[in-house]
């Protein structure tokens, strides 16, 4: 199992610049109480925080991103913000215990809207609690609000998505 890895992409960082950012990450998922409880909802202790895959990688469409059990993170997360950038490892860390638990489905909800997926439900539940124990109240409602327009949730459903979304906190 890779402990972490580095996109060979081009990226304006040093491999050190992003082996200090992973090593952050580490630390934060061992000490962070959301991880932490994430990794014990699944089954699991924080050792198992150790080994999971995380690489950087420039050539992402997307933040983030899970595939097979391994995250990557877009190099653009540096520029947002160590506290963005968590944000989008608790989502991802919630998508690699689901991988973990469903290793031969690649797509357990082909017929759902994005947001009505209960693996990305549970996924952004934990991000926003991780949100607002980090940025506070106000910063998960503007950024529930910036989520609910990126998917282009109609008018009528969008105090309903927002408070299934934010069930956590």
């Amino acid at each position: 199992m890779k402990i972490f890895k580095l996109s060979k992409n081009k990226s304006d960082y040093s491999i050190e610049t992003l082996a200090n950012h992973l090593s952050n990450v580490r630390k934060f998922l061992l000490t962070n109480k959301i991880a932490l409880e994430v990794s014990r909802e699944f089954g699991y202790d924080k050792d198992i925080l150790l080994g999971i895959p995380i690489s950087f990688s420039s050539d992402l469409d997307v933040s983030a991103k899970t595939t097979d059990g391994e995250m990557t993170l877009n190099t653009e997360l540096i520029e947002e913000g160590y506290e963005i950038m968590l944000r989008y490892v608790i989502h991802e860390l919630v998508h690699v215990f689901q991988h973990m638990e469903n290793k031969e489905k690649k797509d357990l909800y082909p017929n759902h809207e994005y947001l009505d997926r209960p693996d990305e439900l549970q996924a952004f539940q934990y991000q926003i609690e991780f949100d607002e124990s980090a940025r506070g109240e106000k910063s998960v409602i503007e950024y529930v609000e910036e989520l609910l327009d990126y998917h282009d949730i109609p008018a009528e459903e969008r105090v309903d998505k927002a408070v299934e979304l934010m069930d956590n906190i």
